[in-house]
């Protein structure tokens, strides 16, 4: 099968590869591109039923589904535009407009050239994968020509699919794949000049696939990418199939979204003949609490990497944060991880490598390059740890919550924090506590745990002021409250 490579201002030169298996499977499109293969049904039962982390893509995509599902039947339409995170992966869903403006054009190719320059032509071709699974999709909110509304845009694409190595003993391997529209390329582009900004692109794609997940860097991670045709699913959603989708390959690790855990529901108690079914109960939220405070260490501590290395994340929500359980378990064995750097920024001491010293590392289509640090590099890090504190929260109340009616949902969260209450947590607390279904009594509970000094109303309202470190966050004494001395090995 010929790849013509597409790269900006060269001659397309054809490469030869050999085609993938095409047994049981089918391919998106027949095109002058090349295409992706889509497996049948009995592949994909053989690729989810290994032991390699893959068995998790069906209930990946049933929660998607659903989630999807909920969003629509407990959001209103107002509710969904303001909703600008992307927190449920799924059609419904709007992260910011940001490639809305009069220079995308401009702006992708300027990207598209310094990735060309820094990365390749990403390692990948078509031809290394067969797509499993849909996983869901996310879209954006698109300007009309006459700027005075916006309409939802499907941009990226999800799915899980099986990476074919072409080297001698190597053996197929699960991989997350996003394909995005033409309409975000600029996206596509920026996660991958941050990402390797963070931690790197590997140079053996095959090995850095097959191997073991590993915590660090708390970031997931990018294998690398491709430029190809769209698929089936993205040219009934996209009105300009002339342009390639680009598609990001990360390293499947097992990791869900951290709004997987948040709908777990109540703790598990695990009873016996010789524990009452009060204690085993207790122990149960004992361990629910554990889990929470585990959660926000590890946050805090991966939002500090991407904050020391002078990125902020720019839309932090419960959908861009992944973790490796999604019910509750050991601590210490819990791993979470960023995703999603898309809108992100990235700021250097040194001048703009292209544009004006002013020009951002971002889609905000001002051109391409480091930012100059200053104000602005302080006032990304306090909206980062604001976002944070708004995911915790929602952690918070919704795993603590006497019964699912009594969960606020994000948006009412962020109205309560930033509106109604804003600066006056005991007013918050307060109401919390008058909610006559007393949904909130344990959370209003594990946040009075250390004292006002240092207890969790302290650490939420350092949080939402954004004047402390990540760092110092993650060290707060509420968090270290229930937490395992370290193990010391002899």
């Amino acid at each position: 099968m010929l790849l013509r490579n597409r790269t900006p201002g060269l001659q397309g030169e054809a490469r030869s590869f050999p085609s993938a298996s095409r047994v049981q499977c089918r391919t998106l499109r027949h095109n002058h591109r090349a295409p992706i293969v889509v497996c049948s049904s009995s592949d994909r039962n053989d690729a989810s039923s290994g032991s390699d982390g893959s068995g998790d893509m069906d209930m990946l995509a049933r929660f998607l589904s659903q989630k999807a599902a909920e969003l629509r039947s407990q959001m209103s339409e107002d509710e969904l535009k303001r909703s600008m995170d992307g927190e449920d992966m799924d059609a419904d869903v709007m992260v910011p407009a940001a490639t809305n403006t009069p220079n995308t054009a401009k702006l992708s190719a300027e990207l598209e050239l310094r990735v060309f320059s820094e990365l390749g032509d990403g390692g990948f071709v078509s031809d290394d994968f067969e797509i499993v699974q849909r996983l869901g999709s996310v879209s954006i909110l698109r300007a009309n020509r006459e700027g005075s509304g916006a309409q939802p845009q499907a941009a990226v694409i999800a799915y899980a699919a099986r990476y074919i190595p072409r080297m001698p003993y190597m053996r197929p391997c699960p991989t997350l794949l996003k394909e995005y529209l033409p309409v975000a390329k600029p996206v596509a582009f920026n996660e991958l000049l941050l990402v390797k900004h963070l931690c790197g692109i590997p140079e053996d794609k095959a090995r850095a696939a097959d191997e073991l997940p590993s915590p660090d860097p708390p970031v997931v991670p990018l294998l690398g990418y491709f430029a190809t045709a769209p698929s089936e699913d993205a040219a009934a959603l996209s009105t300009d199939l002339e342009q390639d989708s680009v598609w990001l390959v990360y390293k499947w690790e097992g990791l869900r979204p951290l709004n997987m855990y948040l709908d777990a529901g109540p703790p598990k108690a695990q009873g016996g003949l010789f524990k009452k079914k009060e204690v085993a109960e207790a122990e149960a939220w004992a361990r629910r609490r554990d889990m929470l405070r585990a959660i926000a260490r590890q946050l805090l501590a991966a939002v500090d990497f991407i904050h020391a290395a002078d990125v902020v994340h720019g839309s932090l929500s419960s959908g861009s944060i992944l973790m490796s359980a999604s019910e509750d378990c050991d601590p210490d064995d819990l791993v979470v991880k960023l995703d999603s750097f898309g809108f992100g920024k990235w700021f250097t001491a040194t001048p703009a490598l292209m544009g004006s010293a002013a020009s951002g590392s971002s889609i905000d289509g001002a051109g391409y390059g480091p930012i100059s640090l200053g104000e602005e590099l302080e006032e990304g890090k306090r909206v980062d740890l604001q976002a944070a504190a708004l995911v915790l929260a929602e952690a918070f109340v919704t795993m603590l919550a006497a019964s699912p009616a009594g969960v606020l949902s994000r948006p009412s969260l962020q109205r309560l924090l930033f509106g109604v209450y804003a600066g006056d947590y005991a007013a918050f607390r307060n109401y919390c506590l008058e909610d006559a279904s007393g949904s909130f009594a344990r959370f209003v509970a594990f946040m009075d745990e250390g004292g006002e000094a240092q207890g969790g109303w302290s650490l939420l309202r350092a949080l939402l002021a954004g004047d402390a470190s990540a760092l110092q966050l993650s060290q707060h004494p509420f968090l270290a409250l229930g937490q395992k001395p370290a193990r010391r090995i002899l």
